[in-house]
C-alpha cells in the first residue's frame, strides 16, 4: 500500500491506515541518527583497531568526528559512543579470551580478586565504552559551540 502513483497522492494510503508492520515499527529522527551514529562508530573504530591495529586511543577521534558529524542531542551522542565502544571492545576482549583458551584472562582475573574471564570482558568493555562516549559527547558539544557562533 505504499504506492504512490503520478502527483504522490495515493486515496488508498493515508497516516491513518497504516499496516501493523509500519505502525509498530515507525522509527523516529533521533532514533534513525542514534542508530546511523552507532552503527558508524562500530564500523569505524572496528577498522581502526581491529584492521589497521591502531592503538586504543584511536577511538577518541573517531568520536569526535562521529559526534561533529551527527546531529544528535549530547545524552544520546554519550549514549551512542559508549554502547557502540562497549559492544566492540567487550566483542573484542571475548573473542581473544576464547583463541587463547582464557589462559591470560584467569591469571589476570586472580590478580583482581577471583574475576571471572566474563566479568574482565565486560570491565574492559565499560572502560572503552566511557572513553568512547566522552569522545563523541565532546564532537556533539562542539558542534554545538560552533554552531552557535555561525
Amino acid at each position: 500500500m505504499h504506492y504512490l502513483p503520478g502527483n504522490g497522492r495515493n486515496k488508498y494510503w493515508s497516516p491513518g491506515n497504516e499496516n501493523r508492520f509500519e505502525k509498530h515499527f515507525r522509527m523516529s529522527r533521533s532514533l534513525k541518527t542514534f542508530s546511523l551514529q552507532t552503527l558508524g562508530l562500530i564500523s569505524l573504530a572496528w577498522m581502526g583497531q581491529g584492521v589497521l591495529s591502531m592503538p586504543w586511543w584511536i577511538i577518541f577521534p573517531i568520536g569526535i568526528f562521529s559526534g561533529v558529524l551527527v546531529s544528535n542531542k549530547p545524552w544520546q551522542s554519550f549514549l551512542a559512543g559508549f554502547s557502540a565502544i562497549f559492544l566492540l571492545w567487550t566483542a573484542a576482549a571475548i573473542h581473544i579470551d576464547l583463541a587463547t583458551s582464557s589462559i591470560l584472562s584467569k591469571q589476570i582475573g586472580e590478580l583482581f580478586g577471583g574475576l571471572s574471564p566474563v566479568i574482565l570482558a565486560l570491565v574492559s568493555g565499560a572502560t572503552g565504552g566511557i572513553v568512547g562516549g566522552l569522545s563523541v559527547l565532546t564532537g556533539a558539544l562542539l558542534r554545538g559551540i560552533v554552531g552557535s557562533k555561525r
